[in-house]
């Protein structure tokens, strides 16, 4: 399976931060906690060491190796200058609790932490694989917790807290991420959870231990849940407003697929938005999903494929059904009206006004490519094909795999979007076309039939290698089309991009580019916000061995993310080996350095003829950067501007 691709880890990480009063701290099994911890060869030895002098804006950087775990407290970052400890590498493993607590990672009345990229594992006695408490707009990504004794990743009274990327599997007691205490706005994201001894995901607004018991406005999307025991898959408590979608939740044990109930929570959890998951209940599980009185309110119900593998429970149980809407599903036989109890055919479901839309489930070989080996994606000839509602457009724009929808005549159902199979499209030809306004089969075949999204004609690329080049006509493409700000256009091994066309061209020297402008812009959420527009438009990634970009613009990224990871190459940040020819780089921002290029490959990053910087912005000044180490050559009549 795929995810938005997201750069985590460069080549050879940038070591300055934006923040120019900030440090970077070291630390390393080589280390001392004498020593300054200010440079690579003076590391720490201690993570918390470390944790002991940081203040707002530091980084830690973290070498791989084997550490005791570490505790923060009472020491905020801020919004543009965030506190963040960074693993170098995928092997830098707590297998310790930290000082003062059972805990691998515990962060406690501070706000504006970053963590990335650490193991957690083997927490004893109370001890999570990592915990935040009191701690608002934090991130923890590309993190792996196993096998602690309470959960993997824990949170309480965590205001704005993004959870992605993470893995949380095996946890002894309890669930593999549990969000409480009226924790409002929380983006739980792109994790995937299994083992776990109860609940895969958790939320509960958890009233009796203080705030007003609540969490409001959740995200929860893009998760893959399973294998896990007792209760659900995702357990909502005391939820106001939560959104989700794009979830495969199969195989859990004793359990629901989701729940909304009330609990601990001060409300039942309603005004629930449940799109496009992908819920496989086994035959000891519970209900796919289970609306207890109360969450009706508000909450609806769309283009979920719910499959009950149960001798008698069935897709959907509600205690009272007003104010509910649920359509577009993909269901079996069995629902319930009353609870937890006797059950009622589709047929007299519908007659209570509810799935008028829906249908009946094929057997999973009809439906899913490879239900046998946990692949639920979609079919050629399945029933959830083109199925679906637009009615969850306004949140749901992409699939699982990072796809978007609608790729066919409507919205498909369930957790994937099916992409047909273009079977040897390209036997007679070596070119795949992009136009924005082709009307036609947009499989990328010609001018007529050309894919409308650049982001397809490079998947294409990887799919079918006698593809040589990208031809594009004239018009504005972007990475993506909302807010997930990690999206960028992603350049592997030899991939060959021309623009310039008016889209009817059969050579190459018919293009135009002055004419036919081509804009590769990062400006995919609220049109004219660049607060939400891509880090970097461009990736130029590691795979790169002969890559050339002809004929575009590229401009409106804005890199003001996290420091020494999405703080810089606001247009292009570069990994690999490529070359620039009539490329236009402007109105691009980096709150640190290399706005329009920051080039950190070892291989050479060449910009040659045409090639023309301006109106680009960098808080350092520097609006190209040529990390140390790495290589570019500007020759010929490449023109800066604004360097």
């Amino acid at each position: 399976m795929k995810y938005h691709i997201v750069i985590m880890i460069f080549a050879s990480l940038v070591i300055q931060a934006a923040n120019l009063n900030a440090t970077n701290y070291f630390v390393s099994n080589s280390g001392s906690d004498s020593n300054s911890g200010m440079t690579p060869s003076t590391p720490f030895l201690t993570i918390q060491k470390a944790a002991n002098v940081v203040s707002t804006g530091d980084t830690v950087f973290v070498e791989s190796g084997t550490y005791a775990g570490f505790d923060l407290r009472d020491i905020n970052g801020s919004v543009n200058s965030p506190i963040v400890f960074k693993a170098l590498g995928d092997s830098v493993l707590i297998n310790q609790s930290g000082p003062l607590r059972d805990d691998g990672i515990n962060i406690e009345n501070a706000d504006y932490i970053v963590i990335d990229g650490f193991i957690s594992n083997d927490m004893p006695g109370a001890g999570n694989g990592i915990r935040l408490v009191n701690a608002d707009h934090c991130v923890v990504r590309n993190c792996s917790c196993d096998n602690n004794a309470e959960r993997g990743i824990f949170t309480g009274f965590t205001d704005d807290i993004l959870i992605e990327y993470n893995l949380c599997t095996n946890s002894i007691d309890e669930h593999g991420i549990y969000v409480s205490n009226s924790s409002d706005r929380p983006i739980i994201r792109y994790n995937e959870c299994y083992g776990n001894n109860a609940i895969g995901i958790h939320m509960n607004g958890d009233l009796s231990e203080g705030g007003d018991g609540i969490i409001s406005d959740a995200e929860i999307y893009g998760n893959i849940i399973h294998d896990n025991n007792h209760a659900a898959g995702i357990n909502m408590d005391g939820l106001q407003d939560p959104v989700v979608y794009n979830n495969l939740i199969y195989n859990n044990h004793i359990a629901q697929g989701i729940a909304l109930f009330q609990g601990d929570g001060a409300i039942p959890t309603r005004g629930a938005k449940i799109y496009n998951n992908t819920i496989i209940v086994p035959s000891d599980g519970r209900w796919g999903i289970l609306v207890n009185n109360g969450s009706n309110v508000n909450t609806e119900i769309y283009n979920n494929i719910i499959i009950n593998q149960h001798a008698w429970r069935g897709c959907i149980t509600i205690e009272d059904t007003s104010q509910f809407k649920s359509d577009y599903n993909v269901l079996n036989n069995k629902m319930s009206s009353s609870g937890d109890g006797s059950t009622i055919s589709l047929a007299q479901w519908q007659g209570l006004g509810l799935d008028i839309h829906s249908q009946l489930a094929d057997a999973l070989s009809a439906i899913f490519m490879n239900p046998d080996s946990s692949d639920y994606q979609l079919i050629s000839g399945s029933q959830a094909i083109d199925t679906g509602t637009a009615m969850v457009s306004a949140v749901v724009a992409e699939d699982l795999n990072g796809d978007l929808r609608p790729s066919g005549e409507g919205y498909d159902i369930g957790a994937y979007e099916f992409l047909a199979p273009c079977v040897n499209c390209w036997t007679s030809g070596t070119v795949v076309y992009v136009d924005s306004a082709a009307v036609g089969m947009q499989n990328g075949t010609s001018w007529v039939d050309g894919f409308i999204d650049l982001q397809e004609a490079i998947a294409a690329v990887s799919s079918f290698p006698q593809i040589e080049e990208i031809w594009i006509a004239n018009g504005t493409y972007r990475p993506g089309n909302d807010s997930l700000r990690n999206m960028s256009f992603v350049l592997v091994d030899s991939i060959v991009i021309y623009g310039g066309f008016a889209g009817g061209e059969a050579l190459l020297a018919q293009r135009n580019p002055l004419l036919n402008r081509v804009r590769l812009s990062g400006d995919i959420g609220l049109p004219g916000d660049s607060e939400d527009n891509s880090f970097h438009v461009v990736i130029i990634d590691a795979t790169c061995v002969g890559c050339l970009l002809d004929g575009v613009t590229i401009t409106q990224g804005n890199s003001n993310g996290v420091p020494g990871i999405d703080d810089r190459g606001a247009a292009i940040l570069s990994f690999g080996k490529a070359t620039l020819h009539n490329v236009l780089i402007e109105e691009n921002m980096s709150s640190g350095s290399g706005a329009a290029i920051f080039n950190t490959g070892e291989q050479a990053l060449l910009i040659t003829d045409q090639c023309l910087l301006r109106t680009n912005t960098s808080n350092t000044g520097q609006n190209v950067v040529n990390e140390s180490g790495a290589s570019m050559r500007i020759r010929n009549i490449a023109i800066i501007e604004d360097d």
